[in-house]
């Protein structure tokens, strides 16, 4: 009995990880494409809703220069 616990506890845990994964980048933790559109899908007809998007002009040097590590603390 306590393996068929242990075993549903870890079949959970696994299952909320991937639906973590498949709606939030996994460096950041902000929610992507497919969590905004998600989101976008719920807001009821007839009501606003603002988006703001951040783009990143000349990123790759960051990553070409100083290496993905340095890039990846630079978009945390």
């Amino acid at each position: 009995m306590r393996d068929l616990q242990t075993e549903t506890s870890r079949r959970r845990a696994a299952e909320c990880e991937a639906l973590t994964l498949a709606f939030h980048d996994p460096l950041t933790g902000l929610g992507n494409r497919r969590r905004m559109s998600q989101a976008l899908a719920m807001v009821p007809v007839g009501e606003t809703r603002s988006l703001m998007m951040v783009d990143l002009d000349d990123f790759k040097p960051i990553n070409d220069i100083f290496g993905h590590a340095a890039g990846d603390q630079v978009l945390i």
